[in-house]
């Protein structure tokens, strides 16, 4: 394989960016061609750190490859990601719902995001809920997570400690499809579980949370599979959606528990001190909406009035 090679370093130091590139012209091919003319040139002019480089000296390397491997490679991801782009945008119109573009910052070492104002790196829903906090609201970053123990902690009066680990849509398929059926369940029946959320009170749904996060009961608890959660995140959601929303969910929800379980937005959002309830499906380059997402979207939430969006994620020049 031949190609002609380029490195350009660039850094901070003293207030002053500085810059250096060097080229390799190739005249042949091979070995003979590597070792070639050199020629570099150095250039500084005045520049001040954003915030976003933390103050540190940082070093950058960009590789600019020439050959036909590495242009096709560059020409392959960028017409993906126009694709998806254009998926993303084309399925907005199609649902009805909010299409938008955000610029974050890629860091290819971690392969992870960072927003402008912060040094930390993060997954690309974190890093979007990121904004989203700055502008005032509160949220949590990973799909159905919130909603679904939100339901399971409002349903029961009280969730038996041997279903804390249950995932709520077998519990409500297990009621929900037997329940006309010559089955008796001794702990609750499907109506119950609506009628439970409607009138759950902050009481119940605080203890039912401390059932599922309590790690002495079975060795596990509800972080094991969901990670990010917390319980305060989950207190703040139920005070703010209330009984009678999250009923009205739980009640499209358990008509195919198994279906609805996937395909929710990536972030759950709500404005303290309002009634709104937002959600964003985020799609990083090249990512596109999948069919269980716009069921979701159709079935649920579009129906019970909330705001849906999709925002396509693009790396920051």
């Amino acid at each position: 394989m031949t190609f002609s090679p380029g490195l350009a370093h660039s850094w901070v130091g003293g207030g002053v960016r500085r810059h250096a590139s060097v080229r390799w012209g190739v005249p042949g091919s091979g070995l003979r061609g590597m070792i070639g003319v050199l020629r570099s040139t150095w250039s500084a002019d005045r520049a001040v750190a954003p915030r976003s480089w933390c103050g540190y000296p940082q070093l950058r390397l960009d590789f600019m490859l020439y050959g036909q491997i590495d242009a096709s490679a560059r020409t392959s991801r960028a017409h993906a990601e126009v694709l998806g782009n254009m998926t993303n945008i084309k399925a907005a119109e199609q649902l009805g719902i909010q299409h938008q573009e955000m610029r974050l910052i890629y860091s290819n070492k971690d392969k992870r995001w960072k927003v402008s104002n912060t040094c930390d790196t993060m997954k690309v829903e974190a890093a979007v809920l990121q904004i989203f906090h700055d502008d005032g609201w509160a949220g949590y970053p990973s799909e159905g997570g919130l909603i679904l123990n939100s339901i399971k902690a409002a349903s029961f009066k009280p969730l038996l400690k041997r279903d804390k680990m249950v995932y709520i849509e077998a519990l409500y398929y297990i009621n929900y499809e037997l329940r006309n059926k010559d089955v008796t369940f001794d702990e609750y029946e499907y109506d119950d579980l609506i009628e439970n959320i409607r009138s759950s009170n902050i009481a119940q749904f605080s203890k039912n949370i401390e059932i599922m996060f309590d790690n002495s009961i079975s060795g596990s608890n509800v972080r094991d599979i969901f990670p990010d959660l917390q319980p305060q995140i989950m207190v703040e959601f139920y005070l703010h959606i209330g009984n009678e929303r999250l009923a009205r969910i739980a009640e499209i929800f358990a008509k195919d528990p198994y279906e609805y379980r996937k395909g929710w937005p990536d972030l759950t959002l709500w404005k303290p001190g309002s009634e709104q309830i937002i959600f964003r499906e985020v799609k990083a380059p090249r990512d596109k909406i999948r069919p269980s997402q716009k069921k979701v979207i159709q079935d649920i939430l579009l129906p019970l009035g909330y705001d849906v969006g999709i925002i396509d994620v693009k790396r920051h020049s």
